[in-house]
């Protein structure tokens, strides 16, 4: 493996921070550090101190990353280019594709990719330069070929990387049993035709035709040809990505005798470098996702808040509006069922397991996954059903994958049958389960089945039977369930369906689900303070409290909620309870305000609230020092119960 400490490396990033950031982390590693604050400079430096890679962004003043990257290829086209960006824009990255562009390192930078990526780089290089190196010394053994060809026979044959020679009008003299292998053309059969019939290349973007410019390589320059990414069609139908170069052999009695191909198959690489991309691209899908649904919830929380605030104000014998206040409650609440899927999606927080109800998120998932095709589902349940201790984002998935892969296996019509029951495990169950009660979970499809020979693969990761699938899906399934302790099998039979069974262990801990809508709201009095940056919440906040019977205190930030805290407690009134929301643009948020107000009163009361519901801070609260959490988007009632908990706990 190539060390970043044989080469030189040129930065260029107009955003200073950044540019002096990773000058400091790849110094260390690399030989020499050129830094340059736009394209023009970075063009210059490049010409002065010709550095082995280059590093750029695309957006600076004077000349932009594309450009003088497409500057650098006509200079040296050799020259590793890596790509970082912000924008996914597939224009831009056809565009960098064109050029020559050989990486992308999505923005923000994470420094493990920048530094792979430097390294599939470096490793590129060596090989290159290990290949000039090989063709000099092809070129003087070749050149000599009269004396020493037994010899350079088996030195050829030896060599890893596939090998063709050619005489002066390109016609094959020898190939190695790498070449043989690549093409899938025998040396015996391919001695005397043309390079281009053995050698057929094509572009690996457009699946065009190329051209082997053996007339050009032949010529009088004596200048390596290198050529990268470039598809080789095989006899026996593969087809390989490879990269090589072809170079003239030079001899006493001519100019150029032949030509000498060097090439190696750089498939299973390409596949890392895309899974790569693609592992970052859906990280950056992922953060988007929860970033939404976090916003979503924050315009809920007002939305369903200020609809409260409208029925309380609102004459009950005014069947008409409060019948449509009722409406449009109903249907925030549908939407908090879409933005629990995109939290579900994004995955966002670490791992937490709550006791919860399994039923609640199957129905969930199938509406959500079925919605607007033509699959029916029926979810059935024991009315007893225990309960299961979860990763609700994760099991989620598990469910959301398992119906979204029987939906595709229906051809048109169709229904899906789900079923939770409760199921006790003992010691003549062959599940190699612990003995002990289970909830059992079954997804059934009358779709078209999967082959016995695909059953034994099926959770093996990069299987997949679909045109375009990773094969990661069900392995994650896999997974996660053995991660909460469960099993998950399939039973399948072609033209007749297919049943996913998960087994999860049920919980000790079983809860009754509130039913807050039949209780009365917990009025109370004191001042709590507010804290959020949004400000249709602190509004709706205001109304909500003053109904309540409290007297509150609103603040948009960590720094204003911590002047108010510090001013009350001087006073007469001070502060009884603090709601602050987990993230603030711009500010301090939660997390940080609390420890801040920790060293002001150690017995500070404080509730910390988010749309980012899986949050660690909002599963347990009492670990990052609050002493209670309530999700956004949220009713009158819960906030009315969250705080009479809050203000009653004994500290």
């Amino acid at each position: 493996m190539a060390s970043l400490s044989e080469f030189t490396i040129l930065y260029v990033e107009d955003e200073k921070e950044q540019l002096e950031a990773l000058a400091e982390f790849l110094g260390k590693d690399a030989k020499k550090i050129y830094l340059a604050e736009n394209g023009q400079v970075g063009l210059e430096m490049f010409e002065k101190h010709q550095p082995d890679i280059v590093i750029a962004d695309i957006q600076m003043p004077l000349m932009n990353g594309l450009q003088m990257s497409e500057r650098i290829k006509e200079i040296s086209p050799q020259t590793p280019i890596i790509i970082t960006t912000a924008f996914h824009d597939d224009f831009i990255y056809l565009k960098s594709i064109d050029i020559g562009v050989d990486k992308f390192v999505l923005k923000p930078i994470n420094n493990g990719v920048l530094l792979h990526s430097l390294l599939q780089c470096a490793e590129d290089l060596a090989q290159k330069r290990e290949i000039e190196k090989l063709n000099e010394t092809l070129q003087e053994q070749i050149g000599e070929i009269q004396k020493s060809e037994e010899n350079l026979l088996v030195t050829i044959r030896s060599i890893n990387d596939g090998i063709i020679t050619t005489d002066e009008n390109g016609k094959i003299v020898l190939m190695n049993k790498v070449a043989e292998f690549l093409t899938g053309h025998l040396s015996e059969d391919s001695i005397g035709k043309s390079v281009e019939e053995i050698f057929k290349l094509k572009t690996e973007k457009t699946e065009e035709d190329v051209e082997f410019e053996v007339e050009k390589t032949l010529g009088k320059d004596g200048k390596v040809r290198f050529f990268n990414n470039l598809i080789l069609r095989s006899q026996n139908g593969i087809d390989r990505v490879i990269s090589g170069s072809a170079s003239p052999i030079h001899s006493q009695q001519s100019d150029s005798s032949g030509l000498v191909i060097v090439f190696y198959d750089i498939t299973a690489k390409r596949k890392l470098q895309d899974e790569l991309l693609r592992l970052e691209k859906s990280e950056s899908i992922n953060v988007l996702a929860g970033g939404i649904a976090h916003d979503f919830n924050n315009l809920l929380t007002a939305i369903n808040g200020n609809i409260s605030l409208a029925k309380m104000f609102a004459k009950p014998t005014d069947e008409k509006i409060m019948k449509r206040l009722e409406i449009a409650q109903n249907t925030t609440l549908k939407a908090v069922a879409l933005t629990k899927q995109l939290m579900s999606f994004a995955k966002t927080g670490s791992s937490t397991k709550k006791t919860s109800s399994i039923v609640e998120l199957v129905e969930e998932s199938a509406h959500f996954d079925l919605r607007g095709s033509s699959i029916n589902s029926e979810v059935s349940a024991a009315k007893d059903l225990w309960k299961v201790e979860i990763d609700q984002g994760q099991i989620g998935q598990v469910i959301d994958n398992l119906i979204i892969n029987a939906k595709q296996a229906i051809p048109s019509n169709g229904t899906i049958w789900i079923n939770c029951e409760n199921e006790e495990i003992n010691e003549r169950n062959p599940l190699l389960l612990p003995n002990g009660n289970y909830v059992k979970i079954s997804i059934r499809d009358d779709g078209t089945g999967i082959s016995k020979e695909s059953l034994n693969k099926i959770f093996d990761p990069y299987f997949t039977t679909k045109k375009n699938g990773n094969g990661l899906g069900l392995a994650s399934c896999f997974s996660i369930i053995k991660s909460h302790n469960g099993h998950i099998s399939v039973d399948s039979e072609l033209g007749i369906g297919t049943t996913f069974t998960i087994y999860l262990p049920a919980s000790e801990t079983q809860i009754e689900t509130p039913k807050l809508a039949l209780k009365k709201l917990k009025l109370g009095k004191g001042n709590v303070l507010v804290m959020d940056d949004e400000e249709t919440i602190l509004e709706v906040a205001e109304g909500v409290l003053n109904h309540l019977g409290y007297n509150p205190l609103l603040a948009k930030n960590g720094e204003e909620t911590i002047k108010i805290y510090q001013e009350s407690m001087k006073s007469d009134s001070p502060i009884d309870l603090v709601i602050m929301d987990l993230t603030i643009s711009g500010g301090l948020g939660a997390e940080e305000t609390i420890q801040k107000l920790k060293v002001l009163d150690p017995n500070v009361r404080a509730i910390i609230s988010s749309g980012y519901q899986n949050n660690p801070a909002l599963v347990k609260p009492e670990e990052f020092g609050f002493c209670g959490s309530i999700n956004k988007p949220f009713t009158v009632q819960e906030l009315s119960e969250t705080l009479h908990k809050a203000l009653n706990l004994v500290m």
